[in-house]
């Protein structure tokens, strides 16, 4: 009976683990998170039941290979670690935060998401800012927040496709370093690292993410400048914080 109670116990603590991280999540990483949390599942509860006599071993290992036909080898190899000589390093999408905006880039789709966390037109997606909106932010976030009003130039270049929005950016490149250096989190962010634990993130990642990035950000391959140096900080701080 104890036993029970206390395996009971622990079932009911760690569903209420998975909840409170599933809502400490960003909303973009939520499907991604889910999907592993279902993978995870299903092997533990395949070994369980080979453990305990009530599958075959070999209905085990079909399992298995049905769970890499579905949900793929580099999902997969995740949560086995035998094949982490199979498994590529996950990175996710940059995400730039202030205390105003959250942006973040989807490499794949080359689009941009997020929100204004505060300011005029609070809450309005960014695809739906007019012109004079876009102009509206950088005249409110200019005495306020440099990084904010960096953040909304690349908004206008990208969304809107605005001509003097790259000007403006050439133009205030020596201005960049002014607004400071990333947290040792916001650099994880920006670098597409915030999905591992800060511990266990290493220097290879670090510039592997960082290589990755800057073949999509760099003004030379149609990126942008402000983007671009916040990337190159962020590698400076993540590196400095982390011991290997």
């Amino acid at each position: 009976m104890i036993p029970r109670l206390l395996l009971a116990l622990v079932v009911i603590g760690f569903v209420f683990w998975l909840l409170a991280k599933y809502r400490r999540l960003p909303n973009e990483q939520r499907k991604q998170w889910l999907v592993k949390l279902a993978i995870g599942a299903v092997i533990f509860v395949t070994l369980l039941a080979v453990v305990t006599g009530r599958m075959h071993w070999l209905g085990g290992v079909l399992a298995m290979l049905v769970g890499v036909a579905k949900f793929g080898l580099q999902n997969f190899a995740r949560f086995m670690p035998f094949l982490g000589i199979l498994k590529q390093q996950p990175f996710g999408n940059p995400v730039f935060t202030t205390p105003y905006l959250r942006l973040v880039l989807d490499l794949k789709n080359s689009s941009i998401s997020g929100e204004i966390i505060d300011g005029p037109h609070k809450g309005t997606p960014f695809a739906e800012l007019t012109d004079a909106q876009f102009i509206e932010l950088e005249d409110f976030y200019r005495d306020k927040d440099k990084r904010s009003l960096y953040l909304v130039r690349v908004l206008r270049q990208r969304l809107q496709g605005a001509n003097g929005a790259q000007n403006q950016q050439h133009s205030n490149r020596q201005e960049f370093a002014t607004v400071g250096d990333p947290s040792f989190k916001e650099s994880l962010q920006i670098l597409g690292l915030d999905n591992l634990p800060p511990e266990e993130v290493t220097h290879k990642e670090i510039k592997t993410a960082h290589r990755r990035l800057m073949q999509k950000l760099h003004p030379d391959h149609g990126g942008n400048d402000y983007l671009a140096a916040r990337v190159n900080l962020a590698k400076e701080v993540a590196i400095k914080n982390t011991p290997r």
